[in-house]
């Protein structure tokens, strides 16, 4: 049996249910109490309406016009039905603006319904633009009357409570997370200006979606997007409940969300304009030192903020990114993330700041569930004290390094970069000097073992990539003589790189008591000073996609020789080979032209990775 086909309502029949809808609560209004101007708003709107019934341009958005006075004018409707104690001199002000507003689209959708059909026709366009005006006009005037009831409402409920606080308290509570959702704007998507996909964002196990960079009105934000099978309003508002309750100086603030007719869902949040580096490249030694030292502070200050609100509850997940969205204001003031402070403890700041100047090979979650000693801001606060900009700035260095605290919170790396463009084969671990901004080539003044006249000491850090996966890093590492060998298989891509570290204490001791003195004698900046920190010996092979050529070899051997008689690995440090025991060193382009690539390098710092990842 056959069921006959529901007919689908035409646009003029939703019109016009519409109307007999807003025309019975029309009715139903004047039993509400004796509230003025409640009668004058329900007749305008039924009118605005009737004239949006006869205007026969863009049917879309006349219907959405005429859906959105309608929800309106329920809302109002129920606010006063459910609070008719609570209308005040400002709501009824409020209700007088409201009745105008419609009068005047009313007058103006008017004009437009009086054109022949050929006119509106031609005028289509500007007709659009009306309808598409007047709707963020009605969106205007309905949070302006839920700022109103909401505020009358509070009134209301402390005369209630005879300003009883244990009363009052939640109920206000509720009152200003919901007096500053209706604040937030409706955004639609055709008003922001995406720019890029900055990566993810999370807010929890739940919340998660793609985050982009863009520019609203000349401004830059961040629109946070949901899933598509998390993207409804209530999953939005949740969020934004959860984000509305940190308005600290130093988290992002929230400026709206998507309109409930968006899809997928959105919310925009303010952005920094400036990054770490941006900022302490255009600074110089001694306003980094402050700014070092103040992030601990400000930090620890937006932490506690946190906490006092219930917001730095048990993590749900056992993971997390340790401030991925750490940015600056222009004045280098502290600016992140509300969810970044859920989970976060002062260690994810030196984390994130050595991930940003390259200290840390692959930026690798890091255990929430980890304890970790108390911020140490009090200890922060007694080193700034002592930063005086009229004193010498090696006192000032030596004084803030003799008074530091035990856990050695400061990170002397955030003075000077210690990477090269190129590879220097005449540059030793410990060097020191600078980059002579013509020839681009580097003046050596001293190493630092010979300027502490001390052993020399260092820490090897071994890392092994498939491609662009990290599969083992390791710092338990011992430089031993060793043949590799290296299955040639299509596609493959292989490489070692064992790093030869100064110990923090010699780099410590090198910026903390030297450094000043070193560029005042050499008439250069401190920021300019640089240190070589890292020498990389790097070995790798990476064989073509295409079919093997017949005769290429089907492995080859990298042969690792024994460090020096210093312990100190020179070049060459290995060779290439297609034997196991060879009885010398073998030309690499000969494999090469077999469609293999070897490598064979000695870098100068440490390599640059892109899209590095961490083998899961």
């Amino acid at each position: 049996m056959k069921f006959p086909l529901q007919k689908r309502l035409s646009t003029d029949d939703v019109l016009a249910h519409t109307i007999t809808a807003l025309q019975t609560l029309q009715g139903v209004s004047f039993t509400i109490g004796a509230v003025p101007f409640l009668g004058t708003v329900f007749s305008s709107a039924v009118s605005v309406l009737s004239t949006i019934e006869k205007v026969r341009g863009d049917k879309e958005r006349s219907n959405r016009l005429a859906k959105r006075i309608s929800n309106l004018l329920h809302h109002v409707e129920q606010s006063v039905a459910a609070n008719p104690d609570a209308v005040d001199d400002k709501l009824l002000r409020n209700l007088a603006s409201l009745e105008q507003t419609l009068s005047k689209i009313g007058k103006d959708l008017a004009n437009f319904a009086t054109k022949s059909a050929s006119s509106r026709f031609l005028k289509r366009g500007s007709i659009a633009a009306k309808l598409e005006e007047h709707l963020e006009t009605v969106e205007d005037a309905s949070r302006s009357f839920n700022i109103a009831s909401l505020i009358a409402l509070r009134q209301k409920i402390i005369q209630q409570a005879s300003y009883d606080e244990d009363q009052v308290r939640p109920n206000m509570d509720h009152l200003y997370f919901v007096l500053k959702a209706v604040q937030l704007r409706l955004f639609r998507p055709h008003e922001i200006q995406l720019q890029r996909v900055r990566g993810t964002w999370s807010a929890g196990m739940d919340d998660s979606g793609d985050e982009w960079d863009g520019e609203w009105g000349g401004r830059l934000v961040t629109v946070r997007v949901f899933r598509q099978e998390k993207s409804k309003s209530s999953d939005v508002l949740s969020v934004v409940r959860s984000v509305l309750r940190c308005p600290h100086p130093y988290v992002t603030q929230i400026l709206g969300y998507s309109h409930a007719l968006c899809s997928p869902s959105f919310y925009v949040l303010e952005r920094a304009t400036l990054n770490v580096l941006q900022y302490l490249a255009n600074v110089d030694a001694f306003t980094k030192l402050r700014w070092y030292l103040q992030m601990h502070i400000d930090l620890k200050d937006a932490i506690e903020y946190c906490d006092n609100l219930g917001l730095t509850v048990a993590p749900r997940a056992k993971m997390h990114r340790c401030l991925p969205s750490l940015a600056l204001k222009e004045d280098g003031t502290l600016f992140v993330a509300a969810e970044d402070l859920y989970q976060a403890h002062w260690g994810c700041l030196l984390y994130r700041i050595a991930v940003l100047f390259g200290k840390t090979e692959v930026a690798q979650p890091i255990d929430a569930s980890t304890k970790v000693p108390k911020m140490p801001a009090e200890s922060t606060r007694d080193l700034l004290s002592v930063l005086n900009p009229t004193s010498k700035p090696n006192l000032i260095i030596r004084e803030v390094y003799e008074r530091r605290a035990p856990d050695a919170i400061v990170w002397p790396g955030i003075y000077s970069s210690v990477y090269f463009d190129d590879t220097l084969t005449d540059v030793e671990l410990g060097d020191y000097g600078y980059v002579d901004p013509q020839t681009q080539a580097f003046v050596r003044f001293g190493n630092v073992f010979e300027l502490l006249r001390c052993n020399k000491t260092w820490e090897w850090l071994y890392v092994v990539y498939s491609g662009e996966t990290v599969e083992l890093s390791t710092s338990d590492y011992a430089w031993t003589e060793q043949t590799w060998r290296y299955p040639v298989e299509e596609g493959s891509d292989r490489r070692v790189q064992i790093e030869q570290n100064l110990r923090k204490t010699t780099r410590s001791t090198f910026f903390w008591f030297h450094a000043c003195d070193i560029a005042a004698q050499n008439g250069i900046a401190l920021e300019d000073l640089k240190l070589v920190e890292t020498v990389a010996h790097c070995w790798g092979i990476k064989v073509s996609k295409r079919e093997i050529q017949c005769g290429t070899p089907k492995e080859v051997y990298f042969h690792q020789l024994p460090l020096s008689d210093d312990d100190d690995a020179h070049l060459p440090f290995g060779f290439w080979s297609l034997a196991t025991n060879p009885l010398s060193s073998e030309a690499q382009n000969e494999l090469s032209s077999a469609g293999i690539e070897l490598e064979y390098r000695m870098y100068i710092g440490v390599p640059e990775q892109t899209n590095s990842k961490v083998k899961p």
